[in-house]
């Protein structure tokens, strides 16, 4: 991920969205919703549609998990917080 030229901030927060995936669909939830959460910090720098459609993508992955582990619990949470967030923001700029 350091390879990455500060200015690819989407093509980063794709990046560990799928990282994040591989590793929950490989069973290792902890470094999912770690790889996840870095993804949600990555996706507060940039306002893209298909950052929030992956992340969301990966929330419905996560979603039967809650109950396996904290951090899924907190990934879920944080996605939410952030998509949330970005509505109101949306909302805001188109009136």
């Amino acid at each position: 991920m350091d390879s990455y030229e500060p200015w690819r901030v989407r093509s980063r927060c794709f990046v560990q969205t799928d990282l994040a995936t591989a590793h929950l669909v490989g069973g290792d939830l902890e470094q999912a919703a770690s790889l996840g959460r870095d993804a949600v910090r990555t996706a507060g720098q940039v306002s893209s549609t298909r950052v929030l459609d992956r992340l969301r993508t990966l929330q419905r992955q996560v979603r039967p998990l809650r109950s396996s582990s904290p951090d899924v619990r907190e990934l879920d949470e944080r996605i939410t917080d952030l998509t949330r967030t970005s509505s109101r923001r949306d909302e805001d700029t188109a009136t």
